[in-house]
């Protein structure tokens, strides 16, 4: 439905991934510079979301799925 009316989601498990990321950084004792470095990466992978729901059509929702699922398959 906000696709069809113009807007842009961006799915909360994207954009909280920052988070979690950070904490785990943390948890597993590496330096700062490194949480921040794949925190910012954050972006680069909900503009791929973004851009995949564009190319098919699919609601931003769905991409972030697909590509969470790709990420995850050994």
């Amino acid at each position: 439905m906000l696709q069809s009316r113009g807007i842009l989601y961006a799915p909360e498990f994207c954009v909280n991934a920052g988070g979690l990321i950070f904490l785990e950084e943390q948890l597993l004792g590496h330096e700062s510079a490194h949480a921040e470095a794949r925190v910012r990466q954050v972006g680069v992978r909900v503009a791929e979301v973004i851009d995949r729901s564009r190319r098919t059509g699919v609601p931003t929702a769905d991409a972030a799925t697909e590509l969470a699922r790709a990420r995850l398959r050994p």
